[in-house]
């Protein structure tokens, strides 16, 4: 099946907004089986909105919606001319929508009673997350499937009640498997990977980088031996085990924190270059982290470093924040007087911030009564940049740690 998406979007099209919605959808999309042609982004006029659609090929388009009722409502006009459909009430639409509001116990809004209203022939594609409902039109002209531009919305009807509705034409009924990497460039994977990705069995093995992790997805025909896919998935996992963190789509924190859990491990956690931003994901993003989260100390001064976590003047006057000696004593002192199982550290200069690019220096140390590894990273970027990857990949040390795997990661610039 051979598709198409549509972006109608303003804020898109000049830039103030990234188009994460169609992001989702091409490789959920892909996951399933379906092959994205064309993805375009156009303005919300009437005019380009139907020559845009008569100018694609396939049969089948999704349109990703604005981001309000009222400026849907001129879409779905656009495709009530293109039809030559009436816009009608259709009390299905009504009755999500007033059901969203008792929900939250809140009024309909006179701007949201525009969801009531679709092209004739349209039917529901159900949004009990927003007021922002979806559709699609069968027809011959064209299948269009309309979707609100909401991406948690989407993330939540995707399988249930979008996938369903659009996979009836699908030929081939596909598995996939997720692996996560850490550490390693998409070009290194894609090189190590070269011999397995161009198979006979049409097993696809594809990308997704973002920053320092890569997500590699195995798409294979479910009718297909599974030992063929056993053997390829265990060469992936052979060639590139010290960089895999997880087998399905999770974050390092939540991999880290079921880790603990599993172990039945507490933690204690140090910061100063990541700026508590360790502390804050581990705990806004896994339910239950505060009971394995002993202490976290954001030691920005000498003072907390010498009074808290015990680290000596000698070491202090001797050696630099930016050095092994002192991101192990930090750890060592922590894990002394702080009563949890692991610790976590990083150290190095957080002064001297330029707006745009930097380049630091940064000590990760992670450790328990066995023994306390120092870690030697050079990241480059903004400061949300160098702090989101020492996040990371403080996060990805203790993983290894919990797994009792090889820590070693290749100590280039990353």
């Amino acid at each position: 099946m051979k598709v198409s998406i549509i972006t109608i979007s303003n804020e898109i099209l000049i830039g103030k907004k990234f188009d994460n919605i169609a992001m989702y959808l091409a490789k959920k999309l892909m996951m399933s089986g379906v092959t994205i042609k064309k993805n375009v982004v156009i303005q919300n006029n009437p005019v380009q909105i139907i020559e845009t659609i008569e100018s694609i090929e396939e049969n089948d388009i999704i349109i990703i919606g604005d981001t309000t009722s009222i400026r849907n409502a001129n879409i779905k006009k656009s495709l009530s001319t293109y039809y030559n459909q009436e816009i009608v009430l259709n009390n299905e639409f009504a009755n999500v929508v007033k059901n969203y509001y008792f929900k939250n116990n809140m009024p309909v809004t006179l701007e949201d009673e525009n969801e009531f209203y679709v092209p004739q022939d349209a039917k529901i594609i159900k949004n009990e997350f927003s007021a922002l409902q979806g559709f699609y039109i069968l027809n011959p002209k064209k299948n269009i499937y309309f979707l609100p531009c909401d991406l948690v919305s989407i993330q939540k009807i995707y399988y249930t009640n979008f996938l369903p509705i659009i996979s009836k034409n699908l030929d081939i009924i596909y598995e996939n498997n997720i692996i996560k990497t850490f550490g390693i460039c998409e070009e290194d994977i894609l090189s190590i990977l070269a011999d397995i990705i161009k198979n006979k069995y049409k097993i696809l093995i594809t990308t997704f980088p973002k920053n320092l992790e890569v997500e590699i997805l195995v798409r294979y025909n479910r009718q297909l031996d599974s030992s063929i896919v056993q053997n390829i998935l265990r060469t992936i996992y052979e060639r590139l085990s010290k960089y895999i963190y997880a087998d399905e789509d999770i974050k390092l924190e939540n991999r880290a924190f079921e880790l603990l859990k599993i172990y039945n491990k507490t933690l204690a956690i140090a910061e100063t270059v990541s700026e508590a931003d360790i502390t804050h994901r581990f705990i806004a993003n896994n339910s239950g982290a505060q009971e394995y989260l002993k202490e976290s100390i954001f030691a920005s001064s000498k003072t907390s470093k010498i009074n808290r976590l015990k680290v000596s003047e000698s070491i202090i006057n001797n050696y630099t924040e930016k050095s092994v000696e002192f991101a192990y004593e930090m750890a060592a002192g922590l894990l002394e007087t702080s009563g949890a199982d692991v610790v976590l550290v990083n150290t190095g200069s957080i002064k001297e911030f330029s707006d745009e690019s930097n380049t630091k220096t940064c000590f990760i140390a992670v450790g328990d009564i066995d023994g306390i590894h120092v870690y030697k990273n050079t990241f480059s970027g903004t400061k949300e940049q160098i702090i989101d990857g020492v996040t990371k990949t403080s996060f990805f040390y203790l993983i290894k740690k919990l797994k009792q795997n090889d820590l070693q990661i290749y100590r280039s610039t990353i």
